[in-house]
């Protein structure tokens, strides 16, 4: 079988079924073969003969021309004599400085042994020098690149014999993206690191301003910057705690976007009743903002909704912005126009009574200008037209309807009317405040003289002391006295028995005897001793037991009498007698 190099060939032309060629005893491969790849150079010189006299032979066969060397994309079968002339001009390349496997001895030693020897070899400290002098060689290209650029091109008169000299091999353009990508596959542990989550710092902190006069304990805030949500406590006048809340990511952004529809809510409501007058740019940004949260979360009723808003303190209230129409949910009134006040004219009014009604719906005070501009009256007409229905209160400073003026306390309002008299006697309106105090007057209770008055002892309005010190006095002992109101009952104890208590406030009874500690606590309880009293035998020889109050009641009843016999068997009958 003849080998390669005794017909030597073209380098265009190749065989179409290449003989096999004979490989020694141990098989040498390179890393190349083993990734599936091969790559072809030529070199003028190599380390042994065959290969010299064929590229000799080569070289009076066909002229120079320049070889263009192309990495191929998938892995392809090559013969085992190209591999040997890889080999010869690896051993004949110098050591390359940056080449990893440069000290291996591809002779003696197997390159899948040198393989696995080099990767078993290369410890973390040695992988993150290898790292480092990647990094620089990648920076040194990159300056070799720019600098290149930096040079203008040459002249495009140059002798074109230049262009048909064999060029060495150009290496591939090395750039930032592959070699990462590369580094990336061999040493797992560079692996971009993924960024860590953001750690919410729940320590209780100072609010960043004074709470807004709709905020109260419990209430959804943000703090400064809008990073965190939690919520008020300890509120004051001065300012209050913010306690932020472990809340991230989609249920976050939610409790943010529902604080902003609340504060514009409430900011509306209390700007429109205290100044009884529409603002449409603040309804704009609350319909805004409802938009928004129910695009991006559902309804505020929805059911993944409603757990989030009862969380805040005022989140009943907001709930009611929406209300079910036809099975939906829609806005509330609202969204569209003022609901603090109303909006309707009453131009056309006839009558004071109505004027009043205008003035009560709309600002819910007697307002006599309001009333004067839409009756066309002057206001002597009006209250003269209103006498006994409006009354005006000095403490207030203004008019007010009968029904609220005449109800409370009406004495002490009377009291406090007086003394406004008393400091102030040269007012111009002093003959409608002596009307007002006449019409409290009138309405004053009578009065309850002392000896209709009924006290029992026992009442639970009564301190417990008054009883306590007055029961000491009298036993001549301490006596202590507690009430329990979950219970209703009393509860009393002496230092010591004194004998006012064990004789001059004893009660003898048929059976047993009550003492004056005894007496004592039914007292507080409004009840009586159950005292029994024996009216005679039965037919087994056992007492005949009565209550001590119905045995001395004066008028005659039919009572069931009860005894026990020695042998534990019960009997009873009924007897009629008279006390």
């Amino acid at each position: 079988m003849e080998t390669p190099t005794e017909k030597p060939q073209s380098a265009e032309e190749k065989p179409e079924i290449e003989p096999r060629p004979k490989y020694s005893a141990g098989v040498q491969l390179t890393l190349l073969d083993l990734w599936g790849m091969t790559e072809e150079v030529s070199q003028p010189k190599t380390a042994k003969k065959k290969k010299t006299v064929k590229k000799a032979v080569t070289a009076k066969s066909t002229p120079p021309k320049p070889k263009v060397t192309v990495t191929p994309t998938a892995p392809t079968a090559k013969p085992a004599m190209e591999n040997k002339e890889v080999k010869a001009e690896n051993t004949a390349k110098p050591a390359d400085p940056d080449d990893i496997y440069a000290k291996l001895d591809w002779e003696t030693n197997p390159p899948i042994n040198g393989f696995y020897e080099m990767m078993m070899g290369l410890t973390p400290e040695r992988r993150k020098e290898l790292r480092e002098l990647a990094r620089q060689h990648n920076e040194k290209q990159v300056a070799e690149k720019t600098e290149v650029k930096a040079v203008p091109e040459t002249s495009r008169e140059q002798p074109r014999q230049e262009e048909t000299q064999p060029e060495a091999v150009a290496a591939p353009a090395v750039t930032d993206t592959p070699s990462e990508a590369v580094a990336t596959s061999l040493f797992p542990d560079i692996e971009p690191e993924k960024p860590k989550e953001e750690v919410v710092d729940l320590t209780p902190r100072a609010y960043h301003r004074t709470p807004e006069m709709h905020l109260r304990e419990g209430s959804l805030v943000t703090d400064w910057g809008r990073h965190n949500i939690g919520y008020l406590k300890d509120i004051t006048p001065y300012g209050a705690t913010f306690q932020p809340l472990d809340l991230k990511g989609y249920q976050k952004e939610k409790a943010l976007q529902y604080v902003l529809l609340r504060d514009a809510y409430e900011r509306l409501y209390r700007y429109e009743s205290n100044l009884h007058e529409a603002n449409v740019q603040w309804r704009e940004h609350l319909n805004t903002c409802y938009d928004e949260f129910v695009m991006r979360y559902g309804n505020l009723n929805a059911k993944q909704n409603v757990k989030l808003v009862m969380m805040d303190a005022g989140g009943r209230d907001i709930l009611s912005l929406e209300r079910v129409k036809n099975g939906k949910f829609v806005k509330a009134d609202i969204f569209e126009r003022p609901v603090s006040f109303a909006v309707e004219s009453h131009a056309n009014v006839g009558s004071p009574e109505e004027a009043l009604s205008a003035s009560l719906n709309k600002f819910g005070t007697v307002d006599l200008d309001y009333m004067r501009e839409i009756t066309d009256s002057t206001a002597e007409e009006l209250l003269t037209a209103l006498q006994g229905r409006i009354y005006y209160n000095p403490l207030v400073t203004g008019y007010e309807i009968k029904d609220r003026f005449i109800a409370g306390n009406v004495i002490e309002k009377a009291e406090r009317i007086e003394a406004w008299i008393g400091d102030n006697p040269e007012n111009e309106r002093m003959p409608e405040v002596k009307q007002a105090l006449e019409a409290l007057k009138d309405a004053e209770p009578p009065r309850i003289a002392f000896e209709d008055l009924d006290f029992n002892f026992g009442e639970r309005w009564i301190p417990t002391g008054v009883y306590a010190a007055y029961m000491s006095r009298l036993f001549d002992t301490e006596v202590k006295i507690a009430y329990s109101a979950s219970m209703d009952e009393f509860s009393v104890v002496c230092g010591y028995r004194t004998m006012k208590i064990t004789d001059e406030f004893l009660v003898k009874g048929y059976y047993r005897n009550y003492d004056g500690m005894h007496l004592l606590k039914h007292a507080l309880h409004n009840t009586c001793p159950d005292m029994m009293k024996s009216i005679g035998k039965d037919e087994h020889g056992n007492d005949i037991k009565m209550r001590d109050r119905e045995y001395n009641s004066p008028t005659p009843r039919l009572t069931r009498y009860e005894t026990v016999s020695p042998n534990g068997s019960k009997s009873s009958r009924r007897s009629s007698r008279n006390g």
